[in-house]
């Protein structure tokens, strides 16, 4: 079964052209993020070594996770960043693994592994493709601030400390621009489909 993995910087619009995939050509998304989060809310393990490398503090009296400040503390220094990818990405691995048997089991015709930092993480190694949804700065910013209802400053620091654009596009095997509409970015996922993946499949 054909991997393709779809990426993209922050407010790219790389899970709308998953959906599309989905919706369209009967893919299977594994969506990692929304794996990862599953896995640190659920995993006792896991919450154990984040208590032992970045403290207690961050967990609430019922042993949640709180996310906001946890990320703010993370993703402000490169080293804890990279500590944090240490401990999560082999277990989203081991899902993604699962996940492609499930695909296979369902009789799917490709799968789509949904991710934000294919290229840092190392994952193209495992994947036959991959497609980089790419948009303006402005529209980036401009989307993330409406979806997550944030600041300016807060997109900016979260886009720093991703891979540039420009080095994802260089490394990825396909691009799609999405600054348009959504009609527009069917088109381009449709174009993409026909004419790259169609004869892969």
């Amino acid at each position: 079964m054909f991997k393709l993995g779809v990426t993209g910087g922050i407010g790219s619009g790389k899970s709308t052209v998953t959906k599309i995939l989905v919706e369209n050509y009967n893919a299977y998304e594994f969506e990692a993020d929304i794996v990862a989060k599953k896995i640190v809310a659920e995993n006792e393990q896991l919450k154990e070594e984040f208590k032992q490398t970045f403290g207690s503090r961050f967990f609430d009296e019922l042993g949640n996770l709180k996310r906001r400040e946890f990320a703010e503390f993370v993703f402000s220094d490169k080293e804890r960043t990279r500590k944090l990818n240490s401990l999560v990405h082999p277990k989203v691995k081991e899902a993604a693994t699962e996940h492609f048997q499930k695909a296979k089991d369902e009789g799917r015709s490709f799968f789509v592994h949904n991710a934000p930092l294919i290229f840092e993480a190392g994952i193209e190694k495992q994947l036959d493709a991959v497609l980089v949804v790419a948009v303006s700065e402005e529209n980036a910013l401009k989307r993330t601030i409406e979806r997550d209802k944030t600041t300016e400053n807060e997109v900016k620091l979260r886009m720093s400390k991703q891979m540039p654009l420009a080095e994802k596009i260089a490394k990825a095997d396909f691009v799609i621009w999405n600054d348009g509409g959504f009609e527009k970015l069917k088109t381009a996922v449709e174009n993409f489909y026909e004419k790259h993946l169609k004869d892969k499949l």
